[in-house]
């Protein structure tokens, strides 16, 4: 699954689709290129430190630029955070409290800026997070002063230390916190000049350090994004852009997207289409490609109460769930699995299911015709997906007491830990691998050591290897007490350029215990 397409280089990738065929004005070679995307609506914000959502998130993904960045890269590999304005990833000292970056040379902002971006940029970036409130200062709140600022709102950061003579950027932090990497790569991190008010900028466009700026905003009709003439390519993994121009087109939803892309109107919509919308669309030969969530949907089962008690039934439960009717009893494109960790992230789908043997399992265990709590948000995916699940229940002989709630219903329920199982997606809006794997008590001694191994792993690849090595170990142990069994999460084959998805987490993973 390529995270980092939700992110930071949608709208740099989404570039390379001219496939789908550029508008704008015929005239040869030298012909302005414009790419023509149609939106539903408005992004939340255009200024980088308060933006929340995958909309807002593409267009400054083709403006600005953070200390690091997502690998520009399908599969695990786009998980990690890689060197943006940072030459190469931090020296991590202190035991892995303090973190020195190197800001590249010669990385100008665009006008009526135009100079160099340099490290004391860096640190007011960074302080005008939590000058602003924004949702995503929590991802910093490790930063030694970050809790002082949050409070008070004026001041700086003790905790970073920018040296413009030196070149440097140095984080301190108040514990070990590998996730860092992570939240200096999303958006809320890029960088603006040190003399950005801390008010909202997005009514004025934002000053650029990546390929393309913001040349106008008229809210509920259009942005434009013109090239930045300063730019020059720094990193592979920082691409320049092929359009001369984009225009992105707003309030445009679904069929009306459709029918602008098949008339060479559009070229790309990011609004979301319904399923049927999508058929339509590719029988009419619209190119279309489907924008993986970063989530895993899951069955979370909670040892409270018989037969949950009994590991004998969970495992049965494990053994029975048929993954693959799930994701078509939900009409989703997903990738089967009994990992934790996103599907690409692992490499590895999950094996068929095994009913005979769960069968026995819940005979042996004297649970046949035992009576076991399923709830469930009551959205449509859920109650198809839940019924579905409910019949695979009744096939090894336990009796579904299915109940679909609202969402503070739903909330309540799953707070009070006392529901059997209940059906929770695992989507944290920070893409570190800490945010889907938790190993709780009792744990084996192996199994800690490998969790404790990973949480203090700073390198972003070697990070996400031992994540993998601690979600392989759950899977293996002997029931293990765990209260995971895993449905599906979206498959790495299906390219995202079209329909990005918000990634907030309905809740926080449910801890293994």
């Amino acid at each position: 699954m390529n995270i980092h397409r939700l992110i930071r280089p949608l709208a740099v990738a989404a570039l390379t689709v001219a496939a789908i065929g550029w508008s704008g004005p015929a005239g040869g070679a030298e012909a302005p290129r414009v790419l023509t995307v149609d939106a539903p609506g408005n992004p939340d914000f255009l200024d980088s430190a308060l933006a929340d959502e995958p909309s807002s998130w593409q267009i400054l993904a083709a403006t600005n630029d953070g200390l690091l960045m997502l690998r520009q890269s399908a599969g695990g590999a786009g998980l990690e955070a890689v060197p943006d304005l940072a030459e190469a990833l931090p020296v991590v000292s202190d035991g892995g409290r303090t973190l020195t970056f190197r800001v590249r040379s010669g990385v100008r902002f665009s006008d009526p800026v135009d100079r160099e971006v340099r490290p004391s940029d860096v640190k007011a970036s960074i302080e005008r997070i939590f000058r602003l409130s924004s949702r995503g200062a929590s991802y910093y709140g490790s930063i030694v002063g970050a809790d002082v600022l949050t409070r008070t709102r004026t001041g700086g950061l003790a905790g970073v230390v920018a040296d413009d003579t030196a070149g440097t950027v140095v984080v301190r932090l108040t514990r070990p916190d590998p996730s860092i990497l992570t939240a200096l790569a999303m958006p809320f991190a890029d960088v603006m000049p040190k003399e950005t008010p801390a008010v909202d900028q997005s009514v004025e466009p934002p000053v650029a350090t990546g390929p393309y700026r913001v040349t106008s905003y008229d809210p509920n009709r259009q942005i434009v994004l013109e090239r930045n003439t300063g730019f020059r390519q720094w990193t592979p993994d920082r691409p320049d852009g092929v359009a001369d121009r984009i225009v992105v087109r707003l309030g445009v939803t679904g069929a009306d997207a459709i029918a602008d892309i098949q008339s060479g109107r559009a070229d790309l919509t990011q609004s979301p289409l319904t399923p049927a919308q999508l058929t339509a669309a590719q029988r009419a030969g619209v190119r279309v490609a489907i924008g993986p969530a970063a989530a895993t949907d899951a069955i979370a089962v909670t040892a409270v109460g018989a037969p949950l008690t009994d590991p004998r039934v969970r495992t049965a439960i494990a053994r029975a769930v048929d993954r693959r009717r799930l994701i078509g009893a939900a009409a989703d494109r997903a990738w089967a699995t009994v990992h934790l960790l996103p599907g690409a992230a692992t490499g590895q789908a999950s094996p068929p299911p095994r009913v005979a043997s769960a069968r026995a399992l819940v005979s042996a265990a004297g649970a046949t015709g035992a009576a076991v709590d399923v709830i469930a948000r009551s959205g449509r995916r859920e109650q198809r997906l839940t019924a579905e699940l409910a019949a695979e229940l009744r096939r090894i002989g336990l009796v579904p007491n299915l109940r679909l709630l609202s969402g503070p219903e739903y909330a309540r329920a799953a707070a009070t830990g006392a529901v059997g199982l209940r059906y929770v997606r695992l989507a944290p809006t920070l893409p570190d691998p800490a945010g889907y794997v938790s190993v709780g008590r009792p744990a084996t001694a192996d199994l800690s050591r490998l969790a404790a191994r990973a949480a203090a792993t700073y390198d972003p690849a070697a990070r996400w290897a031992a994540w993998r090595r601690v979600d392989a170990a759950l899977y293996r142990a002997k029931d293990n007490g765990r209260n995971q069994v895993l449905l599906a999460d979206q498959p790495e084959e299906e390219a995202p350029d079209l329909e990005p998805r918000r990634t907030r987490a309905a809740e926080s993973p449910a801890t293994l215990t």
